[in-house]
């Protein structure tokens, strides 16, 4: 486990990469069955009150503090494979811990317990991501990191959605033939789940680590260093502004669609799957653009994408439920998986990308903090307002001579949503202050995107356009690297 390859061969590293895929694929299995709705799900079942759910869903945040651990430990043990790997192994153990208290007599002891497994599984994995991330940071080529990482995710949502899927028609199926099984249905979610997420901890195992390049220093000196560093602390500066802006709406979403639209789980779930699907279809487009040009240039086309369909939700609502409604959100919730793909995907590449090879581990682990505390303030600031915001109403009209149209009608969540999009605006700003190799302005990226798409076109001019614009896009999308020769003409 502590063998390191100060360099490793173009075999070792496909190797790796290989194995490194194969533990996405594990890993996300066990977060789909041991959090989410299921997670909620089981603790209700054991009878948890509004406040320990509530607590339950803030372990995860607070856990993420323990990631300076990482840089104290990958210091005195000079491996960040064996912090990952130990990390993995015992914070995934926990759910099994949690598959066995059905066994336990009623009471709040088993949901104590609960809380405590799940501050082990989520510290534990905090102490791992740092070292996970400066670790793939050495082990993946820099002309290769955004087409793999988006491959590894586009795997990792397709398994998501099967899985998800799947497992509530499972679960729908067993309450048929086997009713008030529930907390043993859940329980063996979690046995499974941990036992994925244990042999994902094998394949790292198993997976080369190169060498670090770095020098051995005090922790608070290591801490201080992402500070220092200009154009790092210009990237913590946009990570943190963006992660406050988009987690001011987000998490409300969901209770907006059932209270404020009125639309059932079902219909929910549909449009969560249909951002996903949207998110599958463009990782291998924005991957190669990333690896083309820079994540910055994807964060300036995507981000935007994300910012309008947030915006846009508030007009499922003008001012009531209209006959256009779900088409419009289907419509939102796509473009949504579209530019989530190209935030998350750019978002997680940067950090690699930008972080010195020196002290990756303490850099990361410091942006990977500055995120978590901005993502998990947003959400408690937000819900503040939102009690402030439920009996305010505002719209702005235009008076006709036989009607009044309007324009636009916020009420309650819709003021959030406003927030979010001018919160994000100002990330934008951030993002410009932060330097990058071969970044290109985005309306570059999106002149070669359109240059391809006629080169497309112009392959198949003998075919009726109704045919030959919808497969010209899915060849630009699909299949990017084809038509890395075309050009924008400025």
């Amino acid at each position: 486990m502590n063998s390191q390859t100060n360099s490793l061969g173009s075999t070792q590293v496909q190797r790796g990469l290989n194995l490194v895929l194969r533990e996405g694929l594990a890993t996300q299995s066990m977060i789909i069955l041991t959090s989410g709705a299921f997670l909620i799900a089981f603790a209700l079942e054991l009878g948890a009150t509004p406040l320990q759910i509530g607590i339950i869903s803030s372990i995860p945040l607070y856990s993420n503090v323990l990631q300076i651990l990482s840089i104290e430990l990958v210091r005195r043990w000079r491996s960040r494979k064996r912090v990952v790997v130990i990390g993995t192994l015992v914070g995934r153990s926990a759910y099994a811990g949690i598959a066995l208290l059905p066994l336990l007599p009623n009471g709040d002891t088993r949901l104590y317990l609960m809380m405590v497994a799940l501050a082990v599984q989520h510290g534990m994995g905090a102490v791992s991501n740092g070292s996970w991330s400066s670790w793939m940071r050495d082990l993946i080529p820099d002309k290769q990191r955004g087409r793999f990482l988006s491959h590894r995710l586009v795997y990792t949502q397709i398994i998501s959605i099967a899985l998800s899927l799947g497992v509530a028609f499972l679960l729908d199926r067993l309450n048929v033939y086997y009713p008030g099984q529930d907390l043993t249905i859940y329980a063996a979610l979690f046995m499974i789940g941990s036992l994925a997420g244990i042999v994902g901890s094998f394949l790292l195992a198993k997976t080369p680590e190169p060498i670090q390049k770095d020098t051995p220093q005090p922790l608070l000196s290591l801490l201080l260093l992402p500070f220092q560093h200009t154009n790092f602390r210009q990237l913590m500066a946009y990570m943190a502004s963006w992660n406050f802006a988009v987690n001011i709406a987000s998490p409300f979403l969901t209770v907006y669609l059932l209270q404020t639209v009125g639309l059932s789980m079902t219909y929910v779930i549909g449009l969560t799957t249909l951002s996903q699907l949207g998110n599958i279809a463009f990782f291998r487009f924005w991957g190669y653009y990333a690896d083309r040009f820079s994540n910055k240039t994807i964060l300036r086309v995507s981000a935007p994408l994300y910012l309008f369909a947030l915006l846009g939700t508030v007009y499922a609502t003008l001012p009531e439920v209209h006959t256009f409604t779900l088409v419009w959100l289907v419509i939102l919730f796509l473009l949504a998986g579209v530019g989530t793909a190209g935030t998350g995907l750019a978002s997680s590449s940067i950090g690699l990308a930008l972080a010195p090879r020196e002290n990756s581990v303490a850099y990361l682990s410091v942006l990977s903090l500055i995120n978590a505390l901005a993502s998990g303030t947003a959400p408690i600031l937000a819900g503040l307002l939102a009690s402030y915001t439920q009996n305010w109403n505002w719209t702005l009209s235009i008076p006709m001579s036989d009607s009044i149209i309007t324009l636009i009608s916020l009420r309650h969540w819709d003021f959030l949503f406003v927030l979010s999009f001018l919160l994000g605006l100002y990330a934008l700003y951030r993002l410009r202050l932060v330097r990058e190799p071969g970044g290109v302005q985005g309306r570059f990226l999106v002149k070669v995107v359109i240059a391809n798409m006629r080169q497309e076109q112009k392959l198949r001019q003998h075919k009726p356009w109704i045919l030959t614009v919808p497969i010209s896009v899915y060849a630009v999308v699909a299949k990017p690297q084809k038509n890395k020769k075309a050009k924008a003409v400025s």
